[in-house]
């Protein structure tokens, strides 16, 4: 298999009115008497394995020539009018640790016929919407076209654009996250097409900003939720390819191990559960560790890869803990503190970069993460991060390696948030502000227009009752939802 190279970005809303898509599910068994389906299995036996004859078979040569499974119980179907595309879950002996694949065969209204395996490069957390048997995540992509013979109709070598489907429909309580198109998503309404890549790996950094809102009022103010698009393409509507990425989930392939690191079906409220239930000692240390603020030095602990031990983070000049980016094993948790000698309430600007570019750098578990923060005002918070790319471009901060490019808009914005919320004169996070519920505020107000990717959580003194904060949209109310511990 042969990778595409990337290209200029190119993406385009396609209300699904106009371009309509129809979704359904089906399983290998039911499309057997496909012929639409099957003559593309036969096109590959022709170039593979001549004496291949029957379905499965056409299965098995795949599988030796590209070292894959192709899992059988899940075909997901999306046709339009010009063709049809059969999207399959791939599984490997040796499962991959940081994607999963797909593979997407595509039919045309002119039998031609093509075959990609989808490479889907999970970002932040899969989120399950049950009301659609749906699930929503961002991810980068990546198209490797499966090379046959199959005269004029076959243009293995190049790439095209991936239409995908968004189901904005909520039911209340917090369901409104947008997601999948699945078959249960029957309301035009709530629908829309768009056009992400194509020519042909993804690329986290250049998403547009989908829509917040249901397509039919015309909001595209958003923010680039549920998926990261790809590198540019043609923009051919009949030559498009359209899947859905198909997760392990809806298959009867055993989901590997591996998927925990991507957070998946993991609310944040547990993560801080399950950080207690492995380490269960951490709890009596934090409660040890807050009693400390009255020092006039930071103190700290952390809990990482190397081993189920809770170990002090070291001081460095001036009573600051020292933290580092970059260490050797990634952080699963870490707490310190707000000394008495006069500090911030909340997470300093600091304290944000440096959780930021331990991430980037691959060095947070983040899956796992929980930062913990005691301060001598009297508040306690925990932070998990829920999205690592929306946390490293809301704090950008350009590489150190010699040559590196800078993206000096990203860094003058970075500046901006920093002087606006810490900085300027009548910014409201200051150390000597000592209205907690004010500086509170502008802290959630500065994380949520910054679609920063993390959630905070107030924490009471025994560190067993925790409350996720959300700034509501008049950006007045904070409404505090209690996690079941």
């Amino acid at each position: 298999m042969a990778s595409c190279e990337r290209d200029d970005f190119l993406e385009k809303e396609l209300q699904t009115g106009s371009y309509p898509v129809k979704y359904s599910t089906k399983t290998y068994q039911e499309l057997e008497n496909n012929t639409a389906f099957t003559s593309t299995f036969t096109a590959l036996r022709q170039h593979f394995d001549a004496a291949a004859t029957s379905l499965q078979a056409r299965g098995s040569y795949l599988e030796d020539q590209y070292g894959f499974s192709i899992d059988s119980s899940v075909v997901e179907v999306a046709k339009t009018d010009k063709y049809t595309s059969y999207t399959m879950y791939i599984s490997r002996a040796e499962h991959p640790t940081h994607y999963f694949e797909n593979l997407v065969i595509e039919v045309t209204d002119t039998a031609a016929t093509k075959a990609y395996v989808v490479q889907y490069f999970p970002t932040s957390s899969i989120k399950p919407v049950p009301e659609h048997d749906s699930y929503a995540f961002g991810y980068d992509f990546n198209f490797i076209p499966i090379k046959y013979n199959e005269g004029s109709k076959i243009d293995a070598g190049g790439c095209t654009p991936i239409t995908v489907t968004i189901c904005y429909e909520s039911w209340g309580d917090g369901s409104d996250t947008p997601h999948l198109k699945t078959e249960l998503c029957n309301n035009p309404l709530y629908l829309t097409s768009y056009i992400i890549g194509g020519n042909c790996a993804g690329n986290s950094g250049d998403g547009p900003s989908f829509p917040n809102d249901s397509p039919t009022q015309g909001n595209n103010s958003g923010p680039s939720y549920p998926y990261n698009p790809g590198g540019g393409g043609p923009n051919n509507n009949g030559n498009t390819t359209i899947t859905n990425p198909l997760l392990c989930y809806k298959t009867q392939v055993d989901c590997p191990p591996e998927l925990e690191n991507w957070d998946t079906l993991k609310d944040p409220c547990d993560k801080i559960t399950d950080l207690f239930e492995d380490f269960p000692s951490y709890k009596s240390e934090l409660i040890s560790l807050a009693a400390k603020t009255s020092e006039q030095v930071e103190n700290g602990i952390f809990i990482d890869e190397s081993s189920n031990h809770v170990q002090d983070m070291p001081q460095g000049e001036s009573g600051k803990i020292i933290f580092s980016n970059n260490p050797e094993y990634a952080y699963i948790s870490f707490a310190h503190t707000h000394d008495a000698s006069g500090t911030y309430s909340v997470f300093s600007w600091d304290d944000l970069a440096l959780i930021a570019r331990a991430a980037e750098n691959g060095k947070i578990e983040t899956n796992k993460f929980v930062a913990f923060l005691i301060t001598a005002k009297g508040t306690r918070y925990a932070l998990t991060i829920e999205d690592v790319s929306k946390l490293t471009d809301f704090l950008y901060q350009p590489s150190s390696s010699v040559g590196a490019q800078v993206d000096v808009s990203k860094m003058l914005k970075t500046n901006a948030i920093y002087e606006k919320y810490y900085e300027a004169k009548n910014a409201v996070i200051k150390k000597n502000n000592n209205n907690n519920e004010a500086v509170q505020k502008a802290f959630l107000q500065m994380l949520k227009d910054n679609d920063a990717g993390v959630e905070i959580f107030n924490v009471d003194v025994t560190f067993n009752n925790f409350q996720k904060l959300t700034l509501e949209s008049d950006n007045t109310t904070i409404t505090p939802t209690e996690c079941n511990q």
